[in-house]
């Protein structure tokens, strides 16, 4: 009897929690993400310390402050965890909805009641952002291991935003195990929105955020991508008139077109940079042109 009332108590308890807005296990969440942020904060006064010559001094004090403030539970979350949401394809492979990344990682953190300011965006934020989505990624299974990923048979190794792998699922497909270090946006939640111009300004190559692994040193988070494999050649081993039919295959699409030696394409309330010649692929069955990368962000229009 003792247990059913225990039994009776703790789904209460669950009820509860679950009415005043807060998903039951968020506690566990909350603690494992500002552990890991800990860990990674005092990683990097360690590094401070080891190179005192090379090291920001102004950097160093915000990542103290902070630190000594998270130590002393000061910081908490401003709002709910927010839960990826997972998609399947019709081969049957699991992703990550970019939206639902973006909204995960967009919780606002508050000390005592105030929202964080430049500081916490600029220095502390992208590294919070990476352990929400380490402890989501390993909570819903789309955390990858790296001994995984050794398994998986290299394509290209020339990029410096990624390096490009066959998808031992699908062959029709490409893995891309991306460097945000390396890239222009230094958040989960800038890398997102990124994404999400992409897909919209190129469907037929599109991203599929298949999940995220780590850094096999220093255990930063690395997004992994899936996109369509595009057998070809890069445009900048084509003669000069593939470029010519590039820009009047995207013209007829619709697309605003500027050329030049980086070629900036416009759709809608979307523009791409970017578009250097090794990322535009002629393909070898259809004679298109498709752009596998660039960096698209998203413009106001008057």
């Amino acid at each position: 009897m003792e247990r059913n009332n225990g039994i009776l108590m703790d789904n209460a308890e669950k009820r509860k929690k679950q009415r005043t807005g807060q998903r039951y296990g968020q506690q566990k969440f909350t603690e494992n993400v500002f552990t890991n942020l800990q860990r990674r904060l005092q990683e990097r006064i360690d590094w401070y310390n080891k190179n005192e010559k090379t090291s920001r001094y102004t950097s160093r004090l915000v990542i103290e402050k902070y630190l000594e403030l998270i130590e002393n539970k000061k910081i908490k979350f401003n709002g709910k965890e927010k839960r990826f949401k997972l998609q399947r394809d019709e081969q049957g492979n699991d992703s990550v909805h970019f939206q639902s990344c973006l909204q995960a990682v967009s919780v606002r953190p508050e000390c005592e009641g105030i929202l964080l300011d430049e500081e916490w965006r600029s220095c502390i934020e992208p590294i919070f952002q990476e352990e929400i989505v380490r402890e989501q990624a390993k909570r819903q299974n789309v955390f990858i291991s790296t001994d995984e990923v050794k398994k998986w048979k290299v394509l290209s190794t020339k990029g410096t935003e990624a390096i490009v792998y066959e998808d031992p699922k699908d062959e029709t497909k490409v893995l891309k195990v991306m460097n945000l270090h390396q890239q222009d946006e230094p958040t989960i939640s800038e890398f997102c929105c990124r994404q999400i111009g992409f897909n919209a300004m190129f469907p037929p190559t599109k991203y599929e955020l298949v999940g995220f692994t780590e850094h096999e040193t220093n255990k930063t988070v690395i997004p992994i991508l899936r996109q369509a494999y595009i057998n070809g050649d890069e445009l900048k081993n084509l003669p000069v008139e593939d470029y010519n039919k590039f820009v009047q295959q995207y013209k007829k699409a619709g697309f605003d077109v500027e050329t030049g030696f980086s070629t900036t394409l416009k759709y809608g309330n979307y523009v791409a940079t970017d578009l250097h010649a090794e990322n535009i692929i002629k393909c070898s069955k259809d004679d298109r042109y498709y752009a596998i990368d660039a960096f698209v962000r998203k413009i106001q229009i008057d």
